[in-house]
C-alpha cells in the first residue's frame, strides 16, 4: 500500500493540496501477457517469453499477411513465466508474418514478426 498527495500550483502561484489517497500496489496478474519476441527480425528461429496465469495447452501459429497458416506448433505451457523457442523456420520466405498465440477458446495475442 502506498499513499500519494497531489499539490497543484497554478501559473499565478496559487496552490491547492488535496487529501492523501491510498493505492494498493500488490495485485495478482490474472491474464496472459506477452513479454517479448527475440530476435525480431529473425532468420531461422525466435524466442518468445510470456506470463501464463495457469497451465494450458497453447497453439502457436505463424501466418502470412494473407492469413495462411505457414507454421503451427502445439505446446504445453506451465503457469508463470514461460520462455519458448520457435525454430525450423528457415524455409519461410523473407517477409512479414503474424504470430498468433491461441488457447482452446480464443486468440490470446497477435504480434507482427519479420523474417529476413
Amino acid at each position: 500500500m502506498t499513499y500519494h498527495r497531489l499539490k497543484q500550483t497554478d501559473f499565478d502561484g496559487n496552490s491547492i493540496s488535496f487529501n492523501p489517497v491510498s493505492i494498493n500496489t500488490e495485485h495478482e496478474v490474472n491474464n496472459f501477457l506477452l513479454f517479448g519476441i527475440q530476435p525480431n527480425p529473425f532468420s531461422h528461429s525466435f524466442r518468445i517469453s510470456f506470463y501464463n496465469p495457469e497451465e494450458a495447452n497453447l497453439t502457436l501459429e505463424i501466418c502470412s499477411s494473407t492469413g495462411v497458416c505457414m507454421h503451427r506448433q502445439d505446446i504445453n505451457a506451465g503457469a508463470g513465466k514461460v520462455e519458448y523457442t520457435i525454430d525450423h523456420l528457415q524455409k519461410l520466405a523473407c517477409g512479414f508474418y503474424i504470430l498468433k498465440i491461441l488457447n482452446k477458446n480464443s486468440v490470446l495475442e497477435t504480434k507482427k514478426v519479420v523474417k529476413y
